[in-house]
């Protein structure tokens, strides 16, 4: 009887240490979570110092990011420009050269966010993409910018025609902080994993 009184002891102190930590765990998840996703986040990064880019070229990409209830939309905002540097070895020193593509896009669809994982799922319309060009002095410039835009435009179709999966790491009343999923066609395409930190709008 002794062992059994030992033994029942044991578990019962193993089990009361296994729901404080299962309540540890779920309570510092609801504190991580207790903001809601909802409202207006914006996302900008600058890729110029890529090392594709090598000093020949300025990228700049802007994210606002609506969430509201089960629905998102999305802006997308590009900037592309040759730095001073390409544009004096290409006019050889021209004033007022210039080489710049922006682009625009919106788009929007459904969401679910189920326990840290949110998947946004584009409607099927087609989205509004808006591209400009900016070509001054430039010999040629004009059937470089056309020849570049239906890649630029592919770039932002394929972002708005994919499911997209993303980990929310943290929210909390001015930041969202989210990390992309890519799916094994995304990675296929050059995509990797990375961590983004929205900003309350």
């Amino acid at each position: 009887m002794k062992n059994r009184i030992t033994f029942t002891a044991n578990y019962d102190s193993d089990m009361k240490r296994t729901i404080l930590i299962l309540a540890g765990i779920l309570a510092a998840g609801v504190m991580a979570f207790a903001q809601s996703i909802d409202g207006k986040w914006a996302f900008s990064k600058d890729l110029s110092n890529d090392p594709e880019m090598a000093g020949q070229a300025e990228a700049k990409v802007s994210v606002v990011l609506n969430l509201a209830g089960d629905r998102f939309t999305e802006a997308l905002h590009m900037e592309t420009r040759l730095t001073e540097a390409m544009l004096k070895q290409i006019t050889g020193g021209a004033a007022g050269a210039a080489f710049e593509i922006v682009a625009d896009a919106t788009f929007g669809g459904s969401y679910v966010l189920e326990g840290d994982i949110i998947t946004m799922t584009p409607d099927k319309k087609k989205p509004q993409i808006n591209i400009k060009t900016n070509i001054k002095g430039i010999p040629m410039g004009e059937t470089l910018a056309n020849a570049m835009t239906p890649s630029v435009q592919k770039s932002m179709q394929d972002e708005m025609d994919d499911s997209m999966r993303y980990q929310v790491i943290s929210v909390t009343a001015t930041e969202l902080t989210l990390k992309n999923l890519p799916s094994d066609k995304q990675v296929a395409r050059g995509e990797t994993s990375e961590t983004m930190v929205y900003t309350r709008l």
